[in-house]
């Protein structure tokens, strides 16, 4: 197994419950970095990093640092950073803790 350690981390995305980011980067900086120790090639981790920001709502805060996000925005971030490189297996610890959730069309 630890043979092919990389090989299985690269196929799993993770999102613990205590968010260790770097917090004096934007989030979109933030998607892109790890995008490319992902290996993603630079373009492909930039237009990833703009896809997630999408999906979780956080565009509009997308060159905010994030030291000035909030806990759950924090916590969409980390999200995304678990996906960005297309995991085959999505593990998250106490995912919703902090995060609102859109409310439903009635």
């Amino acid at each position: 197994m630890p043979a092919r350690e990389l090989e299985i981390k690269r196929r799993i995305g993770l999102v613990p419950d205590d968010t260790l980011l770097f917090e004096q980067l934007s989030g979109a900086e933030y998607l892109e970095f790890i995008g490319r120790m992902y290996s993603l090639p630079r373009p492909m981790a930039r237009e990833r990093a703009g896809e997630l920001l999408s999906l979780f709502e956080l565009e509009s805060s997308a060159k905010k640092l994030i030291s000035e996000y909030s806990k759950g925005m924090r916590k969409r971030v980390a999200m995304a950073a678990a996906l960005i490189h297309r995991p085959e297996l999505f593990l998250m610890d106490e995912p919703f803790e902090g995060v609102r959730l859109p409310s439903a069309p009635a």
